[in-house]
């Protein structure tokens, strides 16, 4: 070769490349560049996604629409006029559909530090006027919607705002007698009843009953315990007027007849109201029963620092540590999650209002500290070492760590610092056992992948072994009597939906599922409502018309409790289960999956006849296949 010269094998790539046009070498360079991107994608060598075998397919794909309409409305949620934000939104979602790669990786910058602004715009995505415009086929019409303001007991707070929806004619109101009362879920921090239309019509419609959205509070405007009042405060209205305030039951001939309907943390809220009503000195009604959906029943997230720890540390940072109690301060910061100073933007200088000082007027009747009370350290019981739900599935794509951490800061505010052991109102997994065993007929639904999904199995667990232990210890003659614990008063029912996880009842649109989960609840409700009536109840269900397709999406989708830990085994102890007091063993004896022929009564206490059936380490001898028989020490 000659000096000067290239090398042959260039001197030919250039020879072709003269003879190629302008947008063939662009084309080829695009390409080029491409399948070097995606080479270990091609040659099979790419890292799997680690929630792509976890999921349903159905779900799977409807995460991923989800992952690229939260990037979309994020990249365009500083866009100005509104009109052009609302496009551009649509538009950016529909590229990262595209390059969902993209899209998850953009996801997760802005999940790292999470504002309000943010969790907003991506959770009420439906407000969107051109998703609400698609989704119109999927909207029933009603004979009636409205929106009503009931004015509060204190004339100096804001009336509670109410949306109805009632399937049948307008005129038919005034006879209605039959309500559901939902509490809507959005982390207390977001999403009013607009943003579950979809939802809330197709509910009224299948179960042909009125149903009252409450237009609760958000946090961190409206910390706890605001929208917990709001929402009691709506249902002690609703029955003193028997109705009227609403418009229904105007002739007063027969008692009104309510239900709560809860999803996430309305499911909170509506067992929290429930748990107020038990509570309360005046003897309010109480509804015919509860629907939960996918509830956040449980907020000892072991992250929190104990009292002892933060005095610490506050003590230390003001001595020689003062940023690191700054970053302690999550109310002082913009984000919640910011490590940082952020209230001040770095692109225009200008100063942001801090979480804390957002609070500043709003609710300062509601933000008293709570007194703290020595924490309880109950003698452990050995079982089966498994990993709490919220840390298996903390890569969960609808409901990630980061969303979960930011709505726990948000709801509980900048002056509370509450005994999550004891304080059941905002934890009512851990409501005692007398409160529990007094509950009304309760409906649980959650997917089998939800973070979530241990408060579900455990909530129901623990209120199976309330009422058992009553149920027993009661004289004969006042169990046959009926009241709050007679007969099928007493049912618990849970169910778990397959491969899925949470918030399904916002997918309605794309996940097949979600329309059979929502049957499933219509049929509870009316099951509900008719025992109220006094009937002998009905099994949850659609009518006869789809009983088949009902019963066929069931055996498919929906899994057993028992089940539930078959597909989940880790060795990690869950935080539940580690303080279970031995005396848990009677909620068992009311389990579906327990023979009754094993139950033994001793002393008013429910048993199991020996240590075969369950070890002392939570596991099942050799009378259960798989734990399922102590499922509840299980979860």
């Amino acid at each position: 070769m000659r000096q000067g010269r290239p090398p042959a094998f260039l001197a030919r790539f250039s020879t072709r490349l003269r003879s190629s046009t302008p947008w063939q070498i662009i084309l080829g360079t695009l390409l080029c560049i491409h399948l070097l991107r995606n080479a270990l994608l091609l040659l099979g060598l790419n890292p799997p996604e680690p929630m792509a075998r976890v999921y349903s397919r159905n779900f799977y794909r409807a995460s991923w629409i989800f992952t690229a309409t939260d990037a979309g409305f994020w990249t365009a949620m500083n866009i100005r006029p509104i009109w052009a934000r609302h496009f551009f939104s649509c538009l950016f979602s529909i590229y990262f559909l595209v390059f969902a790669d993209q899209a998850d990786e953009v996801s997760r910058k802005y999940r790292a530090t999470l504002t309000v602004e943010q969790i907003r715009t991506s959770m009420e995505r439906g407000r969107n006027p051109i998703i609400r415009f698609l989704n119109i086929l999927e909207r029933p019409s009603m004979g009636l919607v409205r929106k009503i303001c009931l004015p509060r007991s204190n004339p100096h707070l804001a009336p509670i705002t109410l949306y109805l929806f009632h399937p049948g004619p307008p005129s038919t109101l005034v006879h209605t007698v039959e309500l559901v009362l939902n509490f809507p879920g959005g982390g207390f921090v977001s999403m009013s009843p607009d943003c579950h239309d979809d939802c809330l019509r197709q509910s009224a419609k299948l179960s042909g009953k009125t149903i009252v959205s409450v237009d609760y509070g958000k946090a961190p405007e409206y910390p706890f315990p605001w929208a917990l009042e709001e929402c009691f405060e709506a249902y002690t209205q609703i029955i003193a007027s028997n109705g009227a305030c609403l418009g229904m039951n105007m002739e007063g001939s027969e008692p009104l007849r309510v239900i709560f309907f809860g999803d996430s943390a309305g499911g909170n809220l509506a067992s929290g109201v429930m748990l107020k009503i038990i509570e309360d000195p005046g003897k309010i009604r109480h509804p015919s029963g509860l629907v939960l959906v996918y509830p956040c029943l449980d907020f000892r997230i072991s992250a929190w620092m104990s009292e002892e720890s933060s005095t610490v540390l506050r003590t230390e940072s003001s001595l020689e540590l003062p940023g690191l109690l700054e970053a302690k301060d999550h109310m002082a910061h913009n984000s919640p999650l910011a490590l940082i100073p952020d209230t001040v933007s770095r692109w225009r200088g200008r100063r942001s209002l801090s979480l804390s000082e957002r609070v500043e007027g709003t609710a300062r009747k509601w933000m008293d500290g709570e007194n703290q009370a020595p924490r309880r350290d109950p003698g452990r019981v050995g079982t089966r070492l498994m990993m709490s739900s919220r840390t298996s599935y903390i890569s969960d794509r609808i409901l990630p760590s980061e969303l979960m951490r930011s709505m726990a800061i948000l709801y509980i505010g900048p002056n509370h610092r509450p005994d999550f052991e004891k304080n059941y109102l905002l934890s009512p997994i851990v409501a005692p056992d007398h409160l529990l065993a007094q509950f009304p007929p309760i409906y649980l639904l959650c997917g089998e992948k939800d973070p979530f999904v241990d408060d579900s199995v455990v909530f129901a667990g623990r209120m199976r072994a309330a009422k058992a232990k009553r149920s027993y210890s009661r004289p004969a003659s006042s169990a046959q009597e009926g009241g709050e614990l007679g007969g099928k008063g007493d049912e618990v029912h849970l169910q778990l939906i397959k491969g899925i996880s949470h918030g399904f009842f916002t997918m309605l649109p794309i996940l097949p599922e979600a329309k059979g989960a929502l049957r499933i609840t219509a049929g509870w409700m009316k099951a509900l409502l008719h025992k109220g009536e006094g009937g002998a109840g009905e099994s949850p269900g659609p009518g006869a018309s789809d009983q088949q397709a009902h019963d066929d999406w069931i055996k498919t989708a929906v899994l057993p409790e028992h089940r539930l830990m078959e597909r989940r085994r880790v060795a990690v102890t869950h935080p539940y289960s580690a303080n279970m007091d031995p005396s848990t063993i009677v909620g068992l004896a009311s389990h579906p999956n327990l023979d009754p022929a094993e139950k033994i009564i001793n002393d008013g206490e429910v048993t199991l006849p020996s240590p075969g059936h369950v070890t002392t380490d939570g596991g099942v001898g050799d009378s259960g296949e798989n734990g399922e028989n102590g499922v509840l020490f299980e979860v």
